[in-house]
């Protein structure tokens, strides 16, 4: 039996983990689960995002299964990046673009996002990071801004991110963890 090394365990065989490449298969069936407004991205575009940000790119395993992912990445514009386009990103940059957080119907409702959000927010500080970006999808404002995540207004979103889509950011150091 393999040992996992967990990132946060949370007893038991519970936890996160730095995503690795066993777990591309159910992050993808996650995400055909998770959006219904918007099309899913290939596997090789997420791992696109992940090869930039391996420190800050996690799973949530429940006995060995991946029951959430979130990825985040540096990030250097003012305008989010494209979905289903793979990115470069120049080395050096302070700053995180939280690409995508996503939580299987098995996973939801445990608390298993905002675990993994404060996963996130306690990685960037330690890794010095001054401000993480995001788009809010399907009406989940509410859900960013109860970690101090404020609309960025006159940014322009790409189209693929659906109608009703919200650039919001944040400085790390005022960030909350709830």
């Amino acid at each position: 039996m393999l040992s996992v090394r967990f990132f946060l365990n949370l007893g038991g065989s519970m936890g996160i983990v730095l995503i690795d490449e066993s777990h591309w298969d159910q992050i993808f069936n996650i995400q055909k689960e998770a959006y219904s407004d918007i099309e899913p991205e290939s596997v090789s575009v997420l791992k696109s995002k992940w090869s930039y940000g391996r420190e800050t790119c996690f799973v949530y395993l429940a006995d060995g299964v991946v029951v959430g992912y979130l990825l985040a990445h540096p990030w250097d514009d003012e305008t989010p990046p494209s979905l289903s386009k793979n990115i470069s990103v120049k080395v050096g940059t302070d700053q995180l673009y939280l690409h995508d957080l996503a939580i299987s119907s098995k996973g939801r409702g445990k608390g298993i996002g905002k675990l993994m959000v404060n996963a996130l927010l306690n990685r960037a500080r330690s890794l010095g990071v001054a401000q993480i970006g995001l788009v809010a999808v399907q009406g989940a404002e509410r859900f960013w801004s109860q970690f101090g995540f404020v609309e960025r207004k006159g940014s322009l979103l790409c189209s693929s991110y659906g109608t009703d889509a919200v650039y919001m950011h944040a400085k790390v150091v005022i960030l909350t963890n709830c």
